[in-house]
C-alpha cells in the first residue's frame, strides 16, 4: 500500500434497545457487548433500534425518549438530551453536539435511556435483555479544537440616512455568526466596541433565522438584546432634580427653591491654574435652562467643560424629571451648590481606554451592532463566542 493511502471509514454509532410492557426480563443475552465513543469538538449522531424481547422493532415514533449521561465516579447526572425520531421503524437517534461536550472531561461515562409514559413518568428502557440499563461511553478529545476565532467588523453598511427622509443616520456591522448550531450550555458571546472620538447610541441584537438575515434596521428578522448604549467621547457626569407639577407638559424645570449660589468648575486639560477655574454664579436662574447657559457662558476657562439638559416625563407619578449633564475629558466640580443640582462634588476624567464590553448570554445564530453617531466613529468591533 502506498504511504501516502490512508483509509478513511464512514458508519452509524448503532445500539439495540429493549422495551417491553412488563419491565420483566430474564434472558440474559448480551445486546451491547462494545462501548459507545463520543467525541469532543464535533457533532456525534449515535442511533438507537428500539426492539422487544422478540428482537422486533417497535413502533415508537409517538414516544418520547430521553438521554442522561452519568459520571460513574460521582454519581453525578450530567446532562440529558431528548432523543430524536428518524424515519426508520423503531430508531431514534440521539445527538451530541459540540456545545454539548464542551464542559465535560474526556473520559469513560455512563449513558443510560428513559421512556416517557403519558402521565410524565420516565420508565426504564433496557440495554441488554438481562434488565441492564446502562452502557459505557468514552468521551475522548482526540480532535479537541480550541474557541472559535474572535470575529470582526471595522466597516460599517449605512442603512438609514436623514437625507433620505430617515430620522437618524444608522450604520449596521455585517452578521456575526452565532453558537447555537454547537449548543453550548451558557451561550455566551462577548463582544468589544472600539469608538474613535465617538458620541451616539449602539444596539446589540440577535437573530435565530437559519440563513444571512436582513441587513435593514427595522428587519423583523433581528431581536435586540440591549439598546439605547449611550456612548460619550467625553466623561458624563449627570445629576437629576425631580419636578412636580399639575401639568408637567408645561413644567419649566423651576429652581428657584432650590436656594443656588455658586458652583465652581476646573478644566484640568488647561494646564495655565491661573485661568482654568471658574466661579459660576448661579443664584439668577430660575430654571435648570438658565443654569446650562451661565456655566456655558463662562466657557472662557472652562471651555472643554460643556453643560447641557434633557428632560423625562413620568405621567402616572405626574413627574419630570431635569437631568444636567456636564461633559469634558478631565474637570473637577466644587462649590457650595453643585450638590444642589444633583451632582456630587470631584474630579471627573475619561478613562485612558475607551473600549466598551458586553457579554450576552443567548442561544442566537447571528448577532450584529447598530449604532446611531452623534460624531466620530467606530474603528472596530470584535465578537467571540
Amino acid at each position: 500500500m502506498s504511504q501516502n493511502d490512508h483509509k478513511l471509514y464512514l458508519y452509524d454509532n448503532n445500539i439495540d434497545l429493549v422495551i417491553g410492557t412488563d419491565g420483566l426480563y430474564v434472558d440474559n443475552r448480551p445486546m451491547n457487548n462494545r462501548k459507545l465513543i463520543a467525541h469532543k469538538g464535533l457533532t456525534n449522531e449515535l442511533l438507537f433500534s428500539i426492539r422487544n424481547r422478540d428482537r422486533k422493532l417497535q413502533n415508537v415514533f409517538s414516544d418520547t425518549l430521553s438521554a442522561y449521561l452519568i459520571n460513574p465516579t460521582t454519581k453525578r447526572r450530567l446532562f440529558y438530551k431528548l432523543l430524536e425520531h428518524t424515519s426508520n421503524v423503531g430508531q431514534v437517534k440521539l445527538v451530541l453536539d459540540e456545545g454539548d461536550l464542551r464542559n465535560v472531561t474526556a473520559g469513560l461515562y455512563r449513558i443510560y435511556i428513559a421512556k416517557q409514559d403519558v402521565s410524565g413518568i420516565d420508565k426504564p428502557v433496557y440495554s441488554d435483555q438481562n434488565n441492564g440499563l446502562v452502557f459505557d461511553i468514552q468521551i475522548t478529545e482526540q480532535i479537541d479544537q480550541s474557541p472559535t476565532p474572535t470575529q470582526s467588523a471595522n466597516t460599517f453598511l449605512q442603512v438609514a440616512s436623514t437625507t433620505d427622509g430617515d430620522p437618524a443616520n444608522v450604520f449596521t456591522t455585517s452578521a456575526f455568526s452565532g453558537n447555537q448550531d454547537r449548543n453550548f450550555p451558557n451561550a455566551l458571546h462577548s463582544i468589544a466596541i472600539y469608538p474613535d472620538a465617538y458620541t451616539g447610541n449602539i444596539d446589540v441584537q440577535a437573530s435565530l433565522v437559519e440563513s444571512v438575515p436582513s441587513t435593514n434596521n427595522l428587519s423583523t428578522d433581528w431581536v435586540t438584546l440591549e439598546s439605547n448604549i449611550q456612548v460619550y467621547h467625553k466623561f458624563l457626569t449627570t445629576g437629576n432634580i425631580i419636578i412636580t407639577d399639575s401639568n408637567i407638559q408645561t413644567s419649566t424645570g423651576n429652581v428657584t427653591s432650590l436656594g443656588l449660589q455658586s458652583i465652581i468648575i476646573t478644566d484640568n486639560e488647561n494646564s495655565n491654574t491661573e485661568i482654568n477655574s471658574s466661579n459660576i454664579n448661579l443664584s439668577s436662574a430660575t430654571t435648570l435652562a438658565n443654569v446650562v447657559s451661565l456655566i456655558n457662558l463662562a466657557g472662557n476657562t472652562n471651555a472643554n467643560v460643556v453643560a447641557s439638559v434633557v428632560s423625562t416625563e413620568d405621567t402616572d407619578a405626574n413627574t419630570k424629571t431635569y437631568q444636567l449633564r456636564l461633559a469634558g475629558m478631565d474637570y473637577t466640580l466644587s462649590g457650595q451648590s453643585i450638590a444642589n443640582v444633583g451632582i456630587s462634588a470631584g474630579t471627573y476624567k475619561k478613562p485612558a481606554s475607551n473600549i466598551i464590553t458586553k457579554n450576552y448570554n443567548i442561544n442566537a445564530n447571528w448577532i450584529r451592532i447598530l449604532h446611531t453617531p452623534t460624531s466620530g466613529n467606530i474603528s472596530q468591533v470584535l465578537i467571540r463566542n
